[in-house]
């Protein structure tokens, strides 16, 4: 496609989206380029060296424009006027890449919103308002990530493969543990908490629950056959036998319910396309499946795809 023909088919994107005419928005991105890849510094020195531009947004704000209009600038970088407290906000997100993060746009909605996305990634902005936050690292999706795991949303976490989501499960209750150690609390406050149970829910859409909620209750409490060399006080290692067994019969409990709604959403199997049982237990495969015959063999591994790392393209 040449030069020529990209910039129209850009011009007429940003004209649809801004419900404009074609004509009307090529005289107003006269000398915008098409938005693409571009360095954090590129957007932040247009940020702070241009003016204020006076946009007509189609309504009126009356005396309430200073407290509910963002300010504004024309911006080449992504194509169109950009408030400056969604730059300020999209800097401070990423702070630690610092000024040279290479970003691209991935979508820009003339006058409402644009995604930009570098690495593991990707932030909307506001364009008619001043606000930025980071969505799921997967591409083209629009949910929020579950930040204390990493770059995806819940539904994408799935994606990684089964051995990083246990992997990630010791992890996080290893550090619960150390947490309530310096607290040197009861054992009871290590029990019921949402990051397990979405810990659970992934490793069931994965079939890998057994093996996730051991590695949680080994994280969370004690290995079962060590209490009693850990835990001197017959009390206190009872206290934690305790909280074990109700954390286990909670994590069952999150885990049956998984599998209902998935077998719920589905109804069919995946592969033969037979119907779901409606009863029994959490399965040790994939749950949208009817066996494990019919769960397809792995890929040769290439090493684990933990669920904070960058899906392929």
């Amino acid at each position: 496609m040449t030069r020529d023909k990209k910039r129209k088919r850009y011009v007429r994107a940003v004209a649809e989206s801004a419900g404009d005419r074609y004509a009307r928005t090529a005289r107003l991105l006269a000398g915008v380029r098409p938005p693409g890849a571009f360095q954090l510094k590129e957007l932040l020195a247009e940020c702070v060296t241009r003016p204020r531009a006076d946009i007509d947004w189609g309504i009126s704000w009356g005396e309430a424009e200073e407290e509910f209009a963002s300010p504004v600038f024309t911006s080449d970088v992504l194509g169109g006027p950009v408030p400056y407290q969604s730059v300020l906000k999209l800097a401070g997100l990423l702070s630690q890449e610092g000024p040279d993060a290479r970003l691209r746009a991935e979508r820009v909605v003339a006058r409402e919103h644009a995604v930009v996305a570098g690495r593991a990634r990707r932030f909307e902005l506001g364009l008619n308002w001043g606000v930025a936050y980071e969505l799921c690292g997967v591409s083209g999706c629009p949910r929020q990530p579950v930040g204390w795991i990493g770059t995806r949303c819940e539904k994408h976490l799935a994606a990684c493969a089964p051995e990083g989501t246990v992997d990630l499960a010791e992890a996080w209750a290893f550090a619960r543990n150390d947490q309530h150690r310096e607290r040197r609390g009861d054992p009871a406050v290590l029990e019921g908490s949402p990051e397990a149970d979405l810990l659970v829910r992934v490793a069931v859409a994965q079939g890998v629950y057994e093996q996730a909620a051991s590695a949680l209750l080994h994280g969370l409490f004690e290995d079962p056959e060590m209490i009693d060399e850990v835990y001197w006080d017959p009390d206190e290692a009872q206290k934690v036998r305790d909280s074990m067994d109700r954390e286990r019969a909670r994590l069952d409990a999150v885990a049956a319910a998984a599998v209902r709604r998935i077998r719920e959403e589905t109804g069919v199997c995946a592969a033969c396309r037979e119907p779901l049982p409606a009863s029994g237990g959490v399965p040790g495969f994939p749950p949208d499946h009817c066996s494990r015959e019919c769960v397809p063999a792995p890929p040769r591994p290439r090493g684990h795809r933990h669920a904070w790392s960058f899906p392929p393209r």
